[in-house]
């Protein structure tokens, strides 16, 4: 959903380097306009416009991307670059190419899926969240607000609240270079592994903050950034049993006569076990966003599962979420990196429009799991005699 001008030329990047070049007619626009409706009735009505400003900060009229994925194909059914009409740029498409940090929901993808699936952690396993230093650095790990240290937690609770100080403990047990691996299974392409810059003096080295091998990429604090399609296509992943599909925007090209031009076949690749795929969105089923504001009513028998995410000073705001048919992921923030006032207006928009696309079905949990209590303290099984 754009709205491009009648007339515009338009440059638009599909997959694996093609590039679709298409002039904006009349005919092209009342029929993009029909088909918005199908999943966005009233899209561009004013509420969710002054949704968004009132909730920024003043003078500011943030920017907002949403990606709709149906995971089970990887097929994008609904993308949105940006709010209001185009001016200027028209190739300009916040959903696909602006990279932005991404902070809290960051913590999944580099730190608790390969904990999880390789490094024969648990989502009860324990860290201790106090005071704690970057290794060899004498740079303290804080939450986004500075909050008070909760000591031991499980690395259920510590996603959930996504606390700082087991993220960065758990990331530096399984190593750097594992968590790293695992979001290159997600397909994030814009990381750094390794850059060379100019040091002063006129020097060309490489320097420890222009990568992204660093613990505090756990934290979502990154080189360059991440842009919505890539991160709504990793979370896809956790909605499709592990399976990560590349994001597809056509199935096949016909010329008039019927010959195929250009056809996309499945590029399926499981990169996470069934089991982790599904403890972790059991972890995130429970997030407090979702237990606070019940983001889609579970009495109609939905099954969701998501995080939030925002960055210092609320310069940039996500919610990544899925059900057992859809894929939603959303960022608002300011072109210019001003903080918003508010950042629960992103859920709310993730909320109306998830309702308008679903029919409402329960999801059943897989018979071999296993629930049971454990003591915090000794990591064994309650029984009657633990304090």
């Amino acid at each position: 959903k754009q709205l491009y001008p009648i007339n515009s030329n338009i440059e638009f990047p599909l997959n694996k380097g093609e590039i679709c070049y298409y002039k904006v007619t009349k005919a092209l626009y009342a029929k993009t306009r029909c088909e918005n409706e199908k999943y966005y009735p009233n899209a561009e009505k004013t509420e969710k416009t002054e949704l968004l400003e009132k909730n920024a900060g003043e003078n500011t009229k943030p920017q907002a991307s949403f990606v709709f994925l149906e995971q089970k194909t990887g097929a994008v059914r609904a993308i949105v670059g940006g709010r209001g009409k185009k001016a200027g740029n028209y190739g300009l498409n916040r959903a696909m190419d602006l990279e932005r940090q991404p902070g809290t929901i960051f913590d999944v993808l580099s730190v608790y899926t390969p904990a999880l699936d390789t490094s024969g952690m648990t989502l009860g396993t324990v860290q201790d969240d106090t005071k704690y230093q970057y290794p060899d650095t004498t740079t303290t790990v804080s939450d986004m607000d500075n909050e008070e240290y909760q000591g031991l937690l499980t690395l259920r609770d510590s996603l959930v609240l996504s606390k700082a100080v087991p993220a960065v403990k758990t990331l530096d047990k399984i190593s750097i270079q594992v968590g790293y691996s695992y979001l290159q299974r997600f397909g994030l392409t814009t990381l750094v592994e390794k850059r060379r810059g100019t040091v002063p003096g006129g020097t060309v080295n490489q320097t420890e903050n222009n990568n992204d091998l660093q613990l505090k990429m756990g934290l979502g604090q990154l080189t360059d950034g991440v842009t919505n399609l890539e991160m709504t296509s990793a979370y896809a992943a956790f909605a499709n049993k592990g399976a990560y599909q590349t994001p597809k925007f056509y199935t096949k090209v016909l010329d008039r006569n019927g010959n195929v031009l250009l056809e996309r076949k499945s590029d399926k690749m499981q990169i996470m076990k069934k089991s982790t795929a599904w403890l972790l969105t059991d972890a995130m089923s429970s997030t407090p966003l979702q237990l606070e504001k019940n983001l889609m009513n579970r009495s109609e028998g939905i099954a969701v599962s998501g995080k939030s995410g925002r960055t210092e000073n609320n310069t940039d705001v996500w919610y990544m979420g899925y059900t057992p048919y859809y894929t939603f992921g959303i960022w608002a923030g300011e072109d210019e990196n001003t903080s918003l006032n508010s950042t629960v207006y992103v859920t709310t928009m993730w909320k109306d429009i998830m309702e308008r696309v679903h029919k409402y079905k329960n999801v059943k949990k897989d018979r071999y799991f296993v629930f049971f209590c454990l003591c915090i303290l000794s990591f064994s099984s309650l029984v009657n005699s633990c304090n």
